[in-house]
């Protein structure tokens, strides 16, 4: 039975409620502003609801009065009826709505570019966006695309009002038309609105550029743009770079005009403006890593002059250091010649426990560096391990940030290696810990935080045992056991907490995943040492989970590696390093004390 029976009371009600909405769409005036609250407003989100609770049986009373309301000639009463068409259009079955949409796609369109009411055409824009959104396979590129995108170019170009439904249609149209389902993450030679990209990012680049963001038309335009270079096909590309040196250009006008900032309105206008181009900035380097390379040291050069003029301002600071971690990504070993640089900025990022956004910022951009630049982190690593375990054991900055701190040591230890040996003790005392942390049966938020965390804690395990290990070459498997000796004390340990974890019916996928992974890994490098540990009940249901029917992809691959490694029989046991007996246990005099 579902969490929540519909008793279909709304559909029960749909003759006496219905007429009451359609009357109130029509009570607009003129003088309304665009933020107010209307009765009209009220009414539309009423009738969006109402149509996905009752589902087919709105179309059938709707239709008469968008039929009838759409060729008035007052303005009130053609807006009431196409947004009473765009407020049911999310609801009702698609093979319901598809005959009256392909219907009523050439009326919009054309509405779109000749209503004398901005109203009208500002709720039109709406609704297009809704049919793009959720009805898009009506659209026939060969019959309505060129006249479609014809009217939203246009509407962008008008009103400030009209461009952030425009803007959101074009970004649906782009974004399923340029990528289909079945091609997700290949590169296109070319795509149905590829001849459309030049005209339509000429048409948004001014609204960008534009001094104001009223009715937050310039943020739309920059997230279109962002949107367009990440949905960009290969024939296209060409039109990209230019946007992109142009947005590099922009922003180092930007930071020219720093000095000539009066207020804190106009601080907060360059802000704005700073925080899209980073946006942008990321869909380019995303897109194409070595489009992006020529212009990596302007980047770069940008990037460190507007970190250090933002101040406190959290917005900045996020955005700007996930531009650095997308360059880090796509520069890779290549970025570490910018680290000099960048680190002090970093570290100090790290201990904002009070505008956690900017920590978060910071943990995260610690990941992205340490896959791109691996071993180089060396010099760097012991202030950023002391910014990680410090974020752990705060108890001031936002819990959200701990689980990613803890992934964050993971991919420090993957990066580093071996040289993650002075580190280990104080990392497994603090993740001991937080192991440990428990929510009662009643707080979801909380019981969600702690198996996130747990999450977190597994991959950080794999991590840095991976790290310790010298070679993944199976011929050289005693220098493996050798250098992987400092965290075999731990093993045991950890197969508690991990068996603990595994009887508890709020267990996420993911941590299953995680734990299979780990379980491989460690048959893998400590073989037969390890073999009592990996013959428990536990780990064979854990294995039997993942390789059972409707498992994941990931799941499945993880139990299969799994179950080759476990050691079933008995073999010699290497000679291991000298060390300490370690446990997953919470010491709750350690020093290293973790913190909520």
């Amino acid at each position: 039975m579902p969490a929540i029976e519909s008793r279909h009371f709304a559909k029960m009600a749909l003759a006496e409620i219905l007429p009451v909405l359609l009357d109130l769409l029509s009570q607009q005036n003129e003088e309304d502003d665009e933020d107010d609250w209307t009765k009209s407003m009220a009414a539309a989100a009423c009738l969006e609801l109402l149509a996905r609770n009752v589902g087919d049986e709105i179309v059938q009373p709707v239709v008469p009065f968008v039929e009838h309301g759409i060729t008035q000639g007052d303005w009130q009463r053609r807006e009431a009826a196409v947004m009473a068409f765009g407020s049911i259009l999310d609801g009702p079955d698609p093979s319901t709505l598809s005959p009256l949409v392909t219907q009523a796609l050439g009326a919009l369109i054309s509405m779109m570019q000749s209503d004398p009411s901005l109203q009208v055409r500002d709720t039109v824009a709406w609704t297009l966006s809704k049919i793009t959104e959720v009805m898009l396979e009506v659209v026939d590129p060969s019959m309505h695309l060129e006249n479609l995108v014809t009217a939203l170019v246009l509407g962008v170009s008008a009103s400030p009002r009209i461009v952030n439904s425009c803007c959101s249609a074009l970004n649906n149209l782009v974004s399923q038309l340029s990528q289909p389902p079945e091609l997700l993450g290949d590169d296109l030679p070319t795509s149905p609105m590829s001849k459309y990209y030049s005209g339509i990012l000429k048409a948004i680049m001014p609204v960008s550029e534009k001094p104001s963001n009223d009715s937050n038309s310039r943020s739309a335009a920059y997230q279109t743009i962002a949107t367009f270079i990440a949905s960009s096909a290969d024939d296209t590309l060409p039109v990209v770079q230019e946007v992109a040196a142009a947005m590099l250009a922009r922003q180092e006008a930007l930071m020219s005009m720093q000095t000539q900032l009066v207020g804190i309105d106009d601080r907060n206008n360059w802000n704005d403006m700073q925080i899209n181009l980073c946006v942008v900035l990321q869909s380019v380097i995303h897109k194409s890593p070595a489009m992006i390379t020529p212009f990596a040291d302007r980047i770069m050069t940008n990037l460190l002059q507007l970190i250090s003029a933002s101040g406190r301002n959290s917005g900045v600071l996020e955005d700007a250091f996930a531009t650095v971690g997308a360059l880090a990504g796509a520069l890779e070993a290549s970025f570490i010649k910018y680290m000099e640089a960048f680190s002090p900025f970093l570290f100090s990022a790290l201990s904002s426990y009070e505008d956690w956004q900017v920590g978060l910022a910071a943990v995260y951009v610690v990941s992205d560096i340490s896959r791109a630049i691996n071993e180089a982190i060396g010099p760097y690593a012991e202030r950023i391990m002391v910014g990680l375990i410090d974020i752990l054991r705060s108890p001031v900055i936002h819990r959200q940030v701990k689980p990613n701190a803890i992934t964050a040591i993971g991919e420090v230890a993957l990066a580093v290696g071996p040289g993650f040996a002075p580190y280990l003790q104080t990392t497994m005392d603090i993740l001991s810990q937080a192991g440990a942390t428990a929510a009662s049966a009643n707080d979801v938020a909380m019981i969600e935080f702690v198996w996130t965390m747990r999450e977190a804690i597994v991959d950080a395990f794999i991590g840095i045992m991976n790290g310790l290990k010298t070679s993944d070459r199976e011929s050289d498997c005693q220098l493996q056991l050798t250098s992987a000796a400092p965290f075999q004390p731990y093993v045991g340990g950890i197969m508690g907490f991990l068996s603990s974890c595994w009887n508890e019916d709020e267990r996420t996928d993911q941590f299953a995943v995680s734990t299979l992974g780990l379980i491989g890994d460690f048959g893998d490098t400590y073989k037969s040492s390890v073999r009592d540990a990996l013959m428990q009940e536990w780990v064979q249901s854990a294995i039997a989970y993942g390789r059972q029917r409707g498992a994941s992809k990931q799941a499945r691959t993880n139990a299969a590696y799994a179950q080759k490694v476990r050691p079933f029989r008995a073999r010699p046991v290497l000679t291991m390093l000298s060390g300490h007996q370690g446990s997953l246990q919470v010491a709750a005099t350690s020093r290293h004390f973790f913190s909520l």
